[in-house]
């Protein structure tokens, strides 16, 4: 199967400036006794080694272009886990590599028997950070792969190559389980929307106060005022401006709307602005 060699685990070439150990190494510990700075220079940077992520690097953003990534998203994915995993690239290097990966592979249109791949990526990803929003993105990504998230989790084997280089800084099921717990904005968008429908506040859009401190005290009003629903402007595709005059919404408030999916249409009628995405 095309690829396959590159998913196979191996170890590192040799040592790079992570200091690891490699399958190439010499192991012969007699040959250190005594050389205190032989032993330093033999964790330098291999110039090669150096020369070659450069390379890879170039090679990776070709793959990932927009012409490109249909046809070769999965390749580049393969190739930096194999890279990864034999040249040992700083943290910084690998993780701005599996950024760029699983941002291109979410929107791509991922055979079935590889999305688990893709999806366990995506929780070494989280697995090594410690940002509160990384998790609402992560889950974002899966949903958009087709992953299910109410499952369990994707193997770590899937991912072992990236995991060489990206430590974690949280354990595998706790990863997968704020996955299945944190919901996305567009998640909570139509939560609140079937509330307004039906008439029945729920808990499922729970982030949305903060999120929208602004817009909430309408939206919360709205749930028990029809009167106050008139105020509300739901779309169900982009809206690219103001639909009732005719204005093209403000920078800030367009990017509220991308982001949580609420803003304000405050260069004119300064309704609400409701976007559950899609």
């Amino acid at each position: 199967m095309k690829g396959r060699g590159f998913r196979e685990k191996r170890g590192p070439f040799g040592r790079t400036s992570s200091g690891r150990e490699g399958e190439d190494d010499n192991d012969n510990d007699d040959d250190d006794d005594g050389d205190v700075d032989g032993a330093s220079d033999s964790k330098s940077i291999d110039p090669a080694v150096e020369r070659s992520l450069e390379t890879f690097d170039k090679l990776l953003e070709l793959l990932l272009s927009p012409s490109n990534a249909p046809r070769h998203a999965l390749i580049a994915f393969d190739l930096t886990q194999y890279i990864c995993e034999r040249l040992q690239p700083d943290f910084g290097i690998a993780k701005g590599w599996l950024e760029r990966l699983v941002n291109v592979l979410a929107h791509e249109a991922t055979p079935i028997d590889r999305r688990e791949d893709v999806a366990a990526a995506i929780l070494v990803l989280l697995a090594c950070s410690d940002a509160p929003s990384d998790a609402r993105n992560a889950r974002a990504r899966l949903l958009r792969l087709g992953y299910s998230v109410s499952g369990e989790a994707p193997s770590q084997e899937r991912a072992q190559g990236f995991q060489s280089v990206l430590i974690q800084t949280i354990a595998w099921a706790e990863v997968w389980e704020q996955l299945r717990m944190v919901r996305t904005f567009p998640e909570q968008i139509r939560s609140y929307l079937l509330a307004l429908k039906t008439g029945q506040p729920s808990t499922g859009y729970s982030d949305l106060p903060a999120a929208a401190p602004e817009e909430w005290p309408v939206l919360q009003d709205a749930l028990t005022s029809p009167d106050v629903r008139d105020r509300i402007l739901v779309f169900d595709k982009w809206p690219n401006s103001c639909p009732l005059h005719h204005m093209t919404f403000p920078t800030i408030e367009i990017s509220k709307l991308r982001t949580v999916g609420v803003a304000t249409a405050k260069n004119c009628c300064r309704r609400i602005l409701v976007y559950p995405g899609g």
